[in-house]
């Protein structure tokens, strides 16, 4: 056969390797102990990769937070304003409210005008029960400073202690903010009556202040004429007297002249 039949001829196919399961099994294991070897280079850039997603994140976290204080901040100013704008536009109100109150108690029972202001007063009402807005409780109440402003005392045994007895003006409130106080006249007992009498009399200067003679007397009886003015124990001014003189060394100077100045009690003379 010459050399071109050669070329031409059909070549025969070589047979495979035989291939079994024992002969795969070492390939596989052969793949599984390769190993990778890392530079220090390389461990430095995953390390600062690393760094910068940590940092990454703790800036996420921090503008979250940030923009959730945020959020709550403004939606309570919203919020605010919204109530203050509210209670503002009522105020403005409740003055032609008392005008319409006022007008009702100028006719009598069964007056149809009086019929016709009575239904606007009630839908008045109605109007600012739906904002939010309810009466301040006054009459026969005790007299609470937080809600009421007594304009007068006056003396009466029927009504009990700090009791409003008469509403002046009424008085409104926006949930817990107080719109206007109501104006009221609270009554007061006879015992009342005698104590701001005597309170009257010791501020109007009824009561004089002498240095006393006698057994309470030490020195002087400035310490003991004090306490009997301010209605105390005399220990206890000598004691502050004491205490005034280690501390600013002026209560000497300060005992000689009130000894001059404060006079004697005339009665224990």
């Amino acid at each position: 056969m010459s050399e071109k039949e050669k070329k031409n001829a059909p070549q025969e196919e070589q047979p495979q390797a035989n291939t079994t399961p024992e002969t795969e099994q070492a390939a596989e294991e052969t793949v599984e102990e390769e190993t990778f070897t890392v530079t220090r280079e390389q461990m430095e850039q995953m390390e600062q990769l690393a760094k910068m997603v940590s940092d990454a994140s703790d800036k996420y976290l921090r503008l979250a937070a940030e923009y959730d204080n945020y959020r709550k901040r403004t939606t309570k100013e919203k919020e605010n304003t919204y109530a203050d704008a509210k209670a503002d536009t009522v105020k403005e109100f409740l003055g032609v409210l008392d005008n319409l109150e006022r007008g009702l108690a100028q006719f009598d029972e069964g007056d149809p005008h009086r019929q016709g202001m009575e239904l606007i007063c009630r839908q008045f009402l109605a109007v600012l029960e739906k904002l939010g807005v309810t009466r301040i409780e006054a009459q026969g109440q005790p007299f609470d400073p937080q809600k009421h402003d007594a304009v007068m005392h006056i003396e009466d045994e029927n009504a009990g202690e700090n009791t409003v007895v008469e509403v002046l003006q009424q008085g409104y409130q926006l949930g817990d903010k107080i719109l206007r106080f109501a104006m009221v006249i609270s009554g007061i007992t006879a015992t009342d009556d005698h104590l701001i009498s005597h309170w009257r009399e010791y501020l109007m200067g009824s009561k004089r202040l002498y240095r006393t003679e006698g057994s309470y007397k030490m020195l002087c009886g400035v310490c003991s004429g004090l306490a009997d003015y301010f209605n105390i124990d005399p220990t206890l001014v000598r004691l502050a007297w004491v205490l005034l003189g280690l501390v600013g060394g002026s209560g000497l100077l300060a005992y000689i002249i009130a000894s001059i100045v404060i006079p004697v009690d005339p009665d224990q003379q």
